[in-house]
């Protein structure tokens, strides 16, 4: 695979079933992130261990010193929160115990994605969080889940107007993750990534 092109990262493989009413996006039917995230829980670590997954277009501003089960207690997955009232998820990084449950819950996820469904706004639907998605054709999952804690991990969502200087303070969590509005383009994401790799590397 060649790495770097578009067309082979936004593959879609949905296979939409008719009356299916879905949310439209370039990650609708794309499978890359669950499937891995499936291999490493069942061929690569072992069960009870912790992976945390980071997407690409995040910052890791300090040492990650805190103990993963610590930080996990006694939740089996954990989300960082989407930066709005509703308290939605973002799976651009996530805290996961290796369980017979987590397995399932990833297994079931990339069944939907192949179905032509988006990750998050399945996610979303399976754990009765709000999402644009619709959620008609999706059964919940029980599961003990909950939010990273904002020391941890926070999601900061761009805009044109957004700033891209980052700021000095010691509650600065220590893994950033940048979204980017709908309407808003791709240069905005990778000119805060430059910034904040520029200042927090001096």
């Amino acid at each position: 695979i060649s790495i770097g092109k578009d067309e082979l990262i936004y593959v879609n493989k949905s296979k939409v079933r008719v009356g299916e009413t879905q949310y439209r996006n370039k990650f609708a039917g794309v499978d890359i992130k669950t499937a891995a995230i499936q291999n490493i829980l069942v061929n690569e670590v072992p069960l009870d261990s912790v992976l945390l997954w980071v997407d690409a277009n995040v910052i890791i501003t300090k040492r990650l010193w805190q103990d993963l089960f610590q930080v996990l207690k006694e939740k089996e997955i954990l989300f960082v929160k989407e930066p709005s009232r509703a308290k939605s998820i973002n799976l651009g990084v996530i805290a996961i115990r290796n369980s017979i449950k987590t397995r399932e819950l990833f297994s079931r996820l990339t069944e939907y994605i192949h179905r032509g469904y988006w990750d998050q706004g399945v996610m979303c639907c399976m754990l009765n969080r709000p999402t644009r998605h619709d959620c008609t054709h999706i059964s919940n999952f029980k599961i003990r889940w909950g939010y990273l804690p904002d020391r941890f991990a926070q999601v900061k969502k761009l805009r044109h107007s957004s700033s891209c200087v980052p700021l000095k303070t010691k509650n600065l969590p220590i893994i950033v993750k940048f979204t980017i509005s709908k309407d808003e383009v791709q240069y905005k994401r990778m000119q805060c990534l430059r910034n904040y790799m520029k200042y927090y590397s001096s």
